[in-house]
């Protein structure tokens, strides 16, 4: 069951990166399942997480926080500092996704505490670049600036394609909000350059959704949708509605400035039917989910009694044989005593 259940996971890593997230999921739960049966909370702990960035690609970032909080509480209980603090660090990244900064910060902090050796921390140099990202949101640039230099000395050292890629998008954001817009699409296209070599599909789309608001903001409309209809294409075919969404409405921004009102209001309504669709997406997943959590704990239940019934059937097995020791153990005392009142006969006689 461990291998099979290990060989899910893998699979599910290999259809995540492929962009095939509902595939994924399913193998991951399957996963998750086995693991429970077995009781290893380190295995549980890592479904979780994976389960927690599988939902942030796919832009379900509530659903993300509730995986990441179980990740949480199982290292926790394993007092695993390192695994506490970079779970603190994922959930502290939804919240920058849906726009809650200060929650976010206060996530950000306590994973700081956590987090004993800096240098040997992977998430750490993502941890200041969040960080960063979040005073630079609540308009305090120099505390950001330092944050991000300090992410920057860790990663020029690594050189992990994924840190390089997130630390030259926080540094387009720096200037994004400067209003240096070329500036920050030069950036971005290095980060461009990194999602690419990983095959980081959703990051592609994101990068180049970013790249577009910055032609945007320099009216260059007909380079802003090229990179729109290459986003929505993407963002399509691997279920990220988010960046769908998102997309869309920066569409309807320009569509609007070039005074198109009649393509403007037919992307606004694609875009309500998309929501509508999210929604009722949402509803159905919630029903199934719990149908599969009363199934998993009807499962563990039947688990739970059949291990009771085996220790019960040990405890009269147990019992049986000290009651049949002691049998043994009384038939030899009386023997011998008999034998010895015998001689004594036999003595006074």
């Amino acid at each position: 069951v461990f291998w099979e259940a290990r060989a899910h996971n893998n699979l599910a890593i290999n259809a995540q990166m492929q962009g095939d997230f509902l595939f994924a999921d399913s193998l991951y739960q399957l996963a998750l399942i086995d693991f429970k049966n077995l009781n290893d909370s380190v295995w549980i702990s890592n479904l979780y997480n994976n389960l927690g960035l599988l939902a942030s690609d796919r832009g379900r970032f509530e659903k993300a926080i509730i995986y990441f909080i179980k990740d949480l509480e199982i290292n926790q209980s394993l007092n695993d500092s390192l695994g506490i603090s970079n779970a603190l660090n994922k959930i502290g990244n939804e919240y920058i996704q849906l726009a809650e900064h200060i929650k976010a910060k206060e996530y950000f902090l306590e994973s700081l505490k956590f987090s004993k050796n800096n240098t040997s921390n992977e998430d750490y140099p993502f941890l200041m670049m969040n960080l960063s990202h979040c005073e630079y949101h609540l308009g305090n640039m120099e505390s950001g600036d330092k944050l991000l230099k300090s992410a920057d000395s860790v990663l020029q050292i690594s050189q992990d394609p994924l840190g390089l890629s997130e630390l030259y998008s926080s540094k387009a954001y720096r200037h994004f909000l400067n209003m240096d817009f070329l500036e920050a699409i030069d950036y971005l296209e290095k980060s461009l350059f990194y999602k690419r070599l990983m095959k980081d599909k959703r990051g592609i789309a994101r990068v180049q959704l970013s790249i577009a608001k910055s032609y945007v903001e320099l009216n260059a409309y007909p380079e802003a949708l090229a990179l729109i209809d290459s986003t929505l294409l993407t963002s399509y075919f691997i279920g990220a509605v988010d960046l769908e969404l998102d997309a869309i409405m920066v569409q309807v921004e320009i569509r609007a400035k070039l005074g198109q009102n009649l393509k403007r209001a037919i992307l606004y309504k694609r875009y309500i039917k998309i929501t509508d669709s999210l929604h009722q997406v949402q509803r159905v997943e919630a029903v199934v989910n719990a149908e599969n959590d009363y199934e998993l704990q009807k499962k563990i239940n039947e688990i739970e009694l059949l291990e009771g019934n085996d220790k019960l059937q040990a405890i009269k097995i147990r019992r049986n044989r000290s009651l049949a020791l002691a049998l043994i153990f009384l038939i030899i005392v009386v023997t011998i005593y008999s034998i010895v009142i015998q001689n004594r006969r036999k003595v006074i006689v």
